[in-house]
């Protein structure tokens, strides 16, 4: 039997150049000092990593038929990042949580009331901004009702 190409070279370059990427990056992180000029590149690499899965992304979709995304893949995705988000949001509120108790300041009214306690004199207070607030509001209502 004959082996046929399945993976197109951008697939194969996504592939190789995240690999790359994400080696150097790891390594950088774990053996330069964060005020080397060299740790510059991990974040260099850091920003070419994102680039490439937002590339990664589009190619799923329009690439060719071993490159685009089932859908099988989209669900575990899915699933994935829904657990993975919450997990980002258990961390946060127990981020909350600590804050609150360790320096007695309750960071979470901030987000109800827009105020701060505990702000440095010379922070300039910023503007309420409710028209951009009321617009996004009903931005997102009138897309979630789409």
């Amino acid at each position: 039997m004959k082996a046929k190409r399945v993976y197109d070279l951008p697939t194969r370059v996504f592939h190789w150049l995240f690999a790359t990427l994400f080696v150097v990056a790891f390594t950088i992180s774990n053996t330069v000092d964060d005020e080397s000029l060299v740790f510059s590149y991990h974040m260099i690499a850091g920003l070419t990593l994102c680039f490439l899965v937002a590339w990664r992304l589009v190619w799923g979709i329009i690439g060719t038929t071993h490159a685009r995304f089932s859908g099988e893949d989209l669900e575990e995705v899915h699933e994935l990042l829904a657990n993975g988000f919450l997990v980002i949001v258990l961390l946060h509120l127990a981020g909350i949580v600590l804050h609150t108790s360790k320096h007695r300041d309750p960071i979470w009214k901030s987000m109800v009331n827009g105020e701060k306690q505990h702000v440095p004199d010379d922070s300039a207070p910023v503007k309420a901004r409710r028209i951009s607030g009321v617009f996004f509001l009903a931005l997102t209502i009138a897309f979630a009702g789409y």
